[in-house]
């Protein structure tokens, strides 16, 4: 999928904006995921997944997938995304 989304980035913005309407959270969490490694790899559009992240409910979600990989340097990764999150949309916690 990561592959994907690097080669089709309105591909990538098209599926999160599916995924929203669905308002399945469970989706969106792997479709993040896969959207940050395919960042983490030169995506040709810049990428920031902390704009998907607008609720409290979203970011503890993602910050909890991020925990269950066990990867230190996902998890910091996901954390600083965390952060931007709060920032961007005045979240709590």
């Amino acid at each position: 999928m990561a592959e994907a989304f690097r080669k089709d980035p309105a591909y990538a913005v098209e599926l999160l904006h599916s995924i929203l309407e669905d308002g399945d959270q469970g989706e969106l969490l792997i479709a993040l995921r896969q959207m940050m490694q395919a960042a983490s790899r030169e995506m040709l559009t810049p990428f920031d997944p902390a704009e998907w992240l607008t609720s409290a409910e979203a970011l503890a979600a993602f910050l909890a997938d991020a925990e269950a990989t066990a990867d230190p340097a996902y998890i910091e990764n996901a954390h600083q995304v965390a952060a931007r999150a709060r920032t961007m949309h005045g979240l709590e916690g």
